[in-house]
């Protein structure tokens, strides 16, 4: 009986123990969403972490921004420094310690809703994080901007790589923190009002990103974003990406192909063309007689141009942050494209995605080690990468989170014109003429004497059989 009593007894503590456990679990659950509410800072599919070594696309170098990254061993010298940072961020700006714990305690909760998953964080911990890594990314951009010497930054590799961290989407914290911290700074002397602090805040971000941003071809025109900026990665974005349009009109035919378009509509002869949303690749187009040139003084890295056969387009890079980069942006673009595909009520082709369409463009052009080696002989691609099959793996799995909305596409008008150009055997004919008799002048030279011998021979043979016509 006495064993019996005492089995009751543990199992009694273990169900009691059982039950605070998971009571305490729910209260430490964060709130519901509001319903205005959304996730701005996604995680990677852990599929997509896994494959083809993508970690070290997605995950920080140097510095652990935000949540997610909090706490791992491998970023313990760097939050040494944000220590640092913090005291250099009072002393600049003269203001108080419980100032700025006060107004970013009273964001942790929608800065808690703009991250996917349970943040292990509790709410200490969790405003401690806000506030040394908002502190820290304004300080960065202070030293840089003021060319103040630092023992971090002033290492160059360093410093490039923190710049690339920055533009990690799981290594963000939202942008109203960053705000925030700013404008308290500057109004706490009252020196500006909220929307000066804001728009001076976007200028000296732009001065930022101009500075060290790892991109391929930066835009001629510099515009500051007018939009809410969720986070640094969204402002690289809007800073960077042409904005979406309506309309994009590829440069070969297109009056023409309106012309044939309404002439088709008029007589009824002719369907609604369907939308390209693949191509040949490089080599395929280059059998068809498609010359790759690279364009001169592009506007933005999109402005790609076909006309006559000739395909234009600015050049790739393919170093490591642009690589890492590219694909942080994806990985938003998609996030943002299905958002807007759930709000637009079945009418997503009214919004053109610029980075998903180009993303389309490389995945068709770049298949194989061939097609690196014709774009880099071309002066398109300066490949970084130990080798050109490397690369075009690279290029393979670079949509694996692109994410196409609508009937339509960015370059829907420049797809389709390849592709009308592509399937007219006549330029493959042409192509093919050129390249076995024509390749080189020795070869022309070759063609043109065996015509003039072959022309001579008939003269010949004709005045044989006629000699008295031929006098």
């Amino acid at each position: 009986m006495a064993c019996t009593k005492q089995v009751k007894i543990n199992m009694q503590d273990i169900g009691d123990s059982l039950e605070n456990s998971l009571t305490r679990r729910l209260r430490e659950l964060p709130e519901q969403p509001r319903e205005n509410s959304r996730i701005t800072i996604p995680r990677i599919p852990i599929d997509i972490l896994e494959s083809n070594n993508s970690s070290l696309y997605y995950e920080p170098r140097t510095v652990s921004i935000g949540p997610y990254y909090h706490g791992k061993e491998r970023y313990r010298d760097t939050e040494q420094h944000k220590m640092r940072y913090l005291r250099d961020f009072l002393s600049r700006h003269q203001v108080r310690l419980e100032v700025l714990v006060k107004e970013i305690r009273a964001l942790e909760a929608p800065a808690r809703q703009c991250y996917s998953g349970f943040i292990c964080l509790n709410s200490e911990r969790f405003i401690e994080m806000l506030l040394l890594d908002g502190c820290f990314i304004l300080e960065v951009w202070s030293k840089k901007l003021n060319k103040e010497n630092d023992a971090l930054i002033d290492i160059s590799w360093i410093k490039n790589r923190i710049v690339t961290d920055f533009l990690l989407i799981e290594n963000q914290i939202p942008f109203f923190v960053i705000h925030k911290l700013y404008s308290v700074s500057v109004s706490y002397r009252g020196l500006l009002s909220e929307k000066e602090c804001r728009d001076q805040i976007l200028l000296k971000l732009t001065d930022f990103v101009q500075w060290r941003a790892p991109m391929w071809v930066w835009p001629r025109q510099f515009e500051t974003p007018q939009c809410e900026i969720h986070h640094l990665l969204h402002f690289y974005q809007e800073f960077y990406v042409p904005k979406k349009t309506k309309v994009q009109n590829s440069s070969d035919g297109t009056m023409q192909s309106s012309i044939a378009r309404l002439k088709s509509f008029f007589s009824g002869k002719a369907e609604q063309e369907s939308p390209v949303y693949i191509l040949p690749s490089a080599t395929d187009l280059r059998e068809a007689g498609v010359v790759f040139r690279r364009k001169q003084l592009p506007d933005h890295f999109l402005d790609i141009t076909f006309k006559n056969g000739i395909f234009e387009m600015p050049m790739i890079g393919t170093g490591l942050e642009e690589k890492i980069t590219i694909l942080n942006l994806i990985a938003w673009n998609s996030k943002i494209a299905l958002e807007h595909q759930k709000q637009s009520d079945n009418s997503s082709h009214l919004y053109l995605y610029p980075l998903t369409s180009y993303i389309m463009l490389l995945e068709s052009l770049l298949r194989t080690k061939n097609d690196i080696q014709l774009l880099k002989a071309r002066g398109i691609i300066e490949n970084n990468d130990p080798s050109d099959e490397q690369l075009a793996n690279f290029f393979n799995h670079v949509g694996d989170l692109n994410v196409i909305c609508g009937e339509f596409h960015y370059f829907a008008d420049l797809f389709s014109d390849i592709k009308r150009y592509y399937d007219r055997r006549w330029h493959r004919h042409r192509a093919k003429l050129k390249r076995e008799y024509f390749h080189s002048p020795w070869s022309v030279i070759s063609v043109v004497a065996a015509t003039m011998l072959l022309f001579l021979t008939g003269i010949q043979a004709f005045c044989a059989i006629y000699p008295v016509a031929c006098h």
